[in-house]
């Protein structure tokens, strides 16, 4: 699991499952394999079994919240994620991932409250530090996120988290070669690390002429929100409407019509040429850590 191999830890882990079926611990790191090598179903089934054997362990709640996070079933994970909380208040990945649900719900209020008070309890931890700062690139606060990737980089020169935001960080800025030289150093340090493997798919998006306006577009959405970048959408082809009224007597909606199904299309296929080229990335480097 440490290698990012968890083909390979599953086999080792049904040997102990074997000779103790009551393994609580046991089956929660199973569930954690199952899900990262996309048995989804069975990686739940684990995680439940985990929860009735240990009820009272955190990282039992942790892993089951992690894989309703992953799956979007966002009313598990919080439920999960609060009690892995409250059983283990000091471990700092519960913080990322329940900053990381509150993102995804839109509750962006909640996501820099939570992550300083898992800060509270490991003040020089560089992965909650990085996550503030990604908060930041993500609000358009450039400099301040900035700040934060080198506080990651003075503690920890090789974090693949520090690494990764400064690469956002250069991405932002413009400097798309400082970007992925920066992915780049998380990669040769994790080749499967998601997030590092999110960075080099968005700096080849950002370079292609067509799909880079779909990334300018993703992150205003992202600033705004899912709601108000709807709303601003909505309000714009309003206008678009009332002008052709007036500039059309009979009020056709054929050019609304037009282009609201342009700007869902757009929107629709820049999105999934992105997901295609970042789950291609993944399978490629995963195929190589399955001996």
């Amino acid at each position: 699991m440490n290698l990012a191999n968890p083909r390979g830890a599953i086999e080792p882990l049904r040997k102990v499952l074997a000779e103790d079926p009551n393994h609580a611990l046991a089956h929660a790191y199973m569930a954690a394999c199952l899900h990262d090598t996309g048995h989804h179903r069975d990686a739940r089934a684990a995680a439940a079994t985990a929860l009735g054997l240990a009820p009272e362990m955190a990282f039992a709640h942790y892993i089951a919240g992690t894989i309703a996070l992953l799956q979007k079933d966002h009313g598990a994970a919080e439920q999960h994620l609060t009690q892995a909380r409250t059983l283990a208040p000091a471990d700092s990945r519960v913080y990322r991932q329940l900053a990381r649900l509150y993102r995804e719900t839109d509750r962006k209020r909640l996501v820099l409250p939570t992550l300083e008070e898992g800060l509270s309890h490991a003040p020089q931890n560089t992965g909650l530090l990085a996550d503030i700062g990604k908060h930041f690139v993500d609000a358009g606060k450039t400099a301040a996120a900035e700040a934060k990737a080198r506080e990651v980089l003075q503690i920890d020169p090789e974090s693949i988290d520090g690494n990764v935001l400064m690469g956002h960080v250069r991405l932002h800025q413009g400097d798309i070669e400082g970007a992925r030289e920066h992915s780049l150093i998380a990669l040769n340090k994790d080749a499967t690390d998601y997030p590092a493997l999110h960075l080099l798919c968005s700096i080849k998006v950002r370079m292609n002429p067509l799909l880079g306006l779909w990334w300018h577009y993703s992150v205003w959405s992202l600033r705004l929100g899912k709601f108000q970048t709807s709303l601003v959408a909505t309000a714009v082809l309003l206008v678009l409407f009332l002008v052709q009224v007036a500039v059309d007597q009979n009020g056709g909606p054929g050019l609304v019509i037009l282009l609201w199904f342009g700007y869902a299309f757009y929107t629709s296929i820049g999105s999934r040429l992105f997901n295609r080229a970042l789950r291609r990335e993944l399978e490629a480097v995963r195929l190589k850590h399955n001996y």
